[in-house]
């Protein structure tokens, strides 16, 4: 990546870091608690979607036991517009915001994502013309405290890899990774987002992108 993609990469994460800080100063609300937002994409493989549903259900778990005092689960399409110009939707600019903070958490705590969140150029079958996209995970979660964001999964930390289910499986445990944690990361998500609380059943959802 040149040095004008890399200056305009950092003013895009500036500008969306920008946005959720104002976000939350704007709402004047401190929510606590431990919550999660479980990012989910739609669409998914049959054994990825069966997947997707059991860790739904462990969030369940972890509701009833006040582990959580809530949590979200949002539903993504498969690709991101990869600039805040470029997206349409107040959907598409709220994960591009996710993904910045994510990123941001990261480097401070010395993780790494690996190629989860990759920037890609793909061809466009209507018009052919090309442009750059950010591939989603089939799944990402992700933890606060607060407004504080704590922990992003799948990750890779120490070299080891930690998977949505891997770290379920700790909180469940009632263990825990030392990071540290991102402040006021956490923002309310667009009225138009698709939100599913408590129980939800992916069996059966629409694509929101």
């Amino acid at each position: 990546m040149g040095l004008k993609s890399n200056m305009s990469y950092n003013l895009n994460n500036t500008l969306v870091r920008a946005w959720a800080l104002f976000t939350v100063q704007m709402t004047g609300e401190t929510p606590e608690g431990v919550h999660a937002e479980l990012y989910v994409r739609s669409l998914a493989p049959r054994g990825a979607a069966d997947e997707q549903a059991t860790v739904v259900e462990t969030l369940d778990k972890l509701s009833d036991r006040t582990t959580l005092a809530d949590y979200q689960v949002h539903v993504c399409g498969e690709h991101l517009p990869a600039t805040p110009a470029e997206t349409q939707t107040t959907f598409g600019q709220y994960l591009l915001n996710r993904i910045a903070v994510f990123t941001e958490w990261a480097q401070r705590n010395d993780c790494s994502f690996g190629k989860l969140f990759e920037r890609r150029t793909v061809d466009s079958a209507l018009t052919g013309a090309t442009r750059d996209v950010i591939t989603l995970p089939m799944m990402t979660l992700a933890e606060y405290d607060g407004t504080d964001l704590r922990f992003v999964s799948p990750c890779s930390v120490d070299g080891e890899t930690v998977s949505v289910r891997d770290r379920l499986d700790e909180l469940l445990a009632g263990s825990d990774v030392e990071t540290t944690p991102l402040a006021d990361a956490r923002v309310d998500s667009p009225d138009t987002t698709i939100r599913l609380t408590h129980g939800v059943d992916l069996s059966d959802r629409p694509a929101s992108q």
